[in-house]
C-alpha cells in the first residue's frame, strides 16, 4: 500500500468505545478507499487493544492501530473533542480536521482528497 492520505483517528481509547465504532466503520469502508491509510491511536495497551479484537472477532489487517498514544498531539493539534479525525497528505500536510463524529463530512473529505468516488 502506498497511501496518498492517511487519516488518524483520535478517540478516548479503544476499550471504552470511543474508537472502536470509528475504527470499525472505517473497516467496511476501508475497501473503498485503497489511497487512505486508517490509523487509530489510542491510550490502551497493546493487550487490550489484541484483547478487545479477539473479543469482537476483528481483523485489521489495512488499519493501524497505535496504542499507548499519550496525548501528545492535544495541545498542537488543539483536539478537544472526541472523536476527532485528521486527515493528512503524504507530506504530512494537514489538509482537513473533523470533530465529533460527522461521518458523512468526513467520507465527502476522504472521496475529494482521495479522488476515489
Amino acid at each position: 500500500m502506498n497511501p496518498s492520505i492517511q487519516l488518524y483517528v483520535f478517540g478516548t481509547g479503544v476499550v471504552d468505545g470511543g474508537i472502536v465504532e470509528a475504527v470499525a466503520h472505517f473497516g467496511v469502508t476501508g475497501e473503498d478507499y485503497p489511497n487512505v491509510q486508517f490509523v487509530g491511536l489510542t491510550p490502551d495497551s497493546p493487550e487490550e487493544v489484541q484483547k478487545l479484537m479477539k473479543k469482537l472477532n476483528l481483523e485489521w489487517e489495512d488499519i493501524r492501530i497505535v496504542p499507548n498514544y499519550k496525548w501528545e498531539f492535544t495541545d498542537i493539534l488543539k483536539i478537544y473533542i472526541y472523536p476527532s479525525n485528521i486527515i493528512v497528505d503524504k507530506n504530512m500536510i494537514v489538509k482537513a480536521v473533523n470533530v465529533g463524529g460527522n461521518t458523512r463530512k468526513l467520507l465527502r473529505t476522504l472521496e475529494q482528497l482521495s479522488g476515489e468516488k
